[in-house]
């Protein structure tokens, strides 16, 4: 027997038997014994001999080899090595988690107000409170309009559609023009050409402006505001307005607030304040509260009121309009409104005109991490991530920031967590089939069945990183060319491009294993891709200890502070290692920097 079984075998067997047979078991009461136990070391009942040896385990394991493994006492001597060993892992790990813990209390110290916070003071409980510019975004369950209320200051223009990029590999000389769909409509009618002006450098400024509308239709449409140039027309709209479409809740606020009440789930504190912030309602009960991230959408406001004809409705959603607008409309004539900060794209509308270099999709797919692990940390479950369901928007360098929106499929009950009863097929399992993750695209129902949602967001991440990273989604097609969720095989998904890192490769080939015991969560995938951004020193050193690690911590711990205390606007970066501080876990690092150390092999 190899001395590792050996070890082995004596640390499964033997370390109850020390504890059943030494004098202290035998004498003291069981109750007050655990007590002791814990509170000692766990070589502290040896015999006095060996104490020596679990100090020096090169001496003990000398004498291992002189008694050949056999014999009580070397049995003896192999429960000592096996609890020194148990010992020093206990201690490295309490250490560990007390420095984790030091670090987390002084990052989360400094109460950051994120940018996509919208102060609108006391107004904008009513419909009448907004002036509606244009048409801007259209789903299965609402409509979405740019809109104004006095007193908002205009957005800066980094929030504009202005993006600092790298250009492609092959596109990095020369200047290329191309005509492509406008982005900042999803209205047919208003969908313009738009030219992209890519500058001969290595950093290459990629500015869309729309073109000047001579539709009147369009130009009545801005005069909601105060009429203002085509390139002016984003800064006079710092808003938007999500007009949800009631065709079945009917007219109650009760009974609207119980069927839309998942939209509300990323709302902040006082978004009902004015009209239902003196009565309580569907709508705090069973509600999750979430705090704040820079990575999920912020509803700033929302109220009910009466459903108007707003810019485009005729032609958009004619049949949803209530019957005193469109006499053969079926929709209700009262609805819930949503108003959240104005985002120049989805991410959709973003990957179709530009190819974002190989960190900024990096980047890209650890923001979605981190956002989706916001969200197990508080056990709601998005279930219909996509890329029309991702905002973007640009820091001051240029970085895209991505922000996960639209929660009416999510599951976020708090009698349910994360865990979902699916006692029948009229269960509803979430949105997005195509990008439904294995486990619950497989699901049959049963009478003591439950689906686990917590690893299936993150899947559905790692569909996205093919959208990201510059190929088709695997999942999204036609006839031969896509994989279905359910019946994939894992080595049949395409490869990512020869371009992309390898340490990128492994996370999103992991985030996208059938089996969610083996799948990474979003935390571990994040932590991955944090090493592989800002660790390339630690993960290039030739020895791993835990003292390298926290050395490397600590360094990112101080530039995070003095960037949070210097700058005014966080950069994209400077989020994502906030972020990493503020959820460190020792287990879940050490996790992430093994995988990248030595999981590479099989790529």
């Amino acid at each position: 027997m190899s001395v590792r079984r050996f070890l082995a075998r004596g640390l499964k067997l033997g370390r109850s038997a020390l504890r059943l047979f030494t004098p202290a078991a035998r004498n003291r009461g069981s109750a007050a014994f655990v007590r002791s136990w814990a509170q000692q070391p766990l070589w502290a009942e040896l015999p006095a001999r060996y104490r020596y040896f679990r100090l020096s385990v090169g001496g003990l394991a000398a004498q291992l080899r002189r008694r050949a493994l056999r014999g009580p006492g070397g049995a003896l001597l192999a429960f000592g090595l096996g609890l020194g060993f148990i010992e020093q892992q206990v201690e490295e790990v309490r250490r560990s988690t007390a420095a984790c813990q030091e670090i987390q209390t002084l990052i989360k110290r400094k109460k950051i107000k994120y940018e996509n916070s919208v102060p609108l003071r006391t107004r904008g409980y009513r419909f009448e409170d907004y002036k509606i510019g244009h048409h801007i975004g259209k789903g299965c369950n609402a409509a979405v309009y740019k809109a104004f209320i006095s007193g908002i200051a205009s957005p800066k223009e980094s929030n504009t559609i202005t993006m600092k990029e790298k250009l492609q590999e092959g596109n990095r000389e020369g200047n290329t023009t191309a005509t492509v769909q406008d982005v900042s409509s999803g209205d047919p009618e208003l969908r313009k050409s738009i030219a992209i002006t890519q500058e001969k450098s290595s950093l290459s400024f990629v500015i869309l402006k729309r073109e000047t509308s001579t539709d009147p239709q369009s130009a009545s449409e801005g005069d909601s505001c105060y009429p203002l140039s085509a390139s002016e027309g984003d800064f006079c709209y710092p808003l938007a307005l999500k007009m949800l479409w009631n065709i079945k809740a009917g007219s109650s606020s009760d009974a609207i607030l119980r069927a839309m009440g998942k939209e509300l789930v990323p709302t902040i504190p006082n978004a009902f304040t004015g009209e239902f912030g003196r009565t309580k309602g569907p709508y705090s009960h069973n509600r999750k509260k979430m705090k704040p991230h820079p990575n999920i959408i912020q509803i700033v406001r929302a109220f009910i009121d009466n459903v108007p004809l707003l810019p485009g409705a005729w032609i958009e959603y004619p049949d949803v309009l209530p019957t005193r607008l469109n006499p053969s409309g079926f929709g209700y004539n009262r609805t819930l409104f949503l108003v959240m900060k104005n985002y120049p794209c989805t991410l959709r509308q973003y990957l179709q005109i530009c190819s974002p270099t190989a960190k900024y999709a990096t980047l890209m797919i650890l923001q979605l991490l981190e956002g989706v692990d916001h969200l197990v940390q508080h056990s709601i479950a998005h279930r219909d991530l996509k890329s029309d369901n991702i905002l973007v928007e640009f820091d001051s360098v240029g970085c895209p920031r991505l922000v996960i929106t639209d929660f009416g499929c999510c599951l976020a009950e708090e009698t349910l967590g994360l865990r979902l009863p699916f006692t029948s097929m009229d269960v509803d399992r979430g949105g997005n089939s195509c990008l439904m993750a294995p486990e619950i695209s497989t699901a049959v129902p049963g009478p003591n069945v439950t689906i686990d949602y917590s690893k299936s967001d993150a899947w559905s991440v790692g569909t996205l990183a093919y959208e990201i990273l510059g190929l088709p989604n695997p999942f999204y097609g036609c006839g031969m060319d896509y994989l279905e969720s359910r019946n994939y095989q894992e080595n049949k998904l395409p490869p990512l491009p020869g371009s992309i890192h390898r340490d990128v490769k492994l996370g999103v080939k992991l985030l996208l294993c059938r089996d969610p015991k083996r799948r990474l969560s979003a935390r571990v995938a994040a932590n991955m891709l944090h090493l592989h951004l800002w660790g390339a020193e630690l993960l290039a050193s030739a020895q791993m200890s835990v003292d390298k690690v926290f050395d490397w911590l600590r360094c990112q711990t101080l530039l995070t502070c003095l960037q949070v205390t210097m700058s005014c606007e966080l950069s994209v970066e400077t989020e994502l290692k906030r972020s990493f501080l503020a959820n460190l876990s020792f287990e879940e690092l050490k996790l992430g920097l093994d995988l990248l150390l030595h999981g590479k092999s099989n790529l």
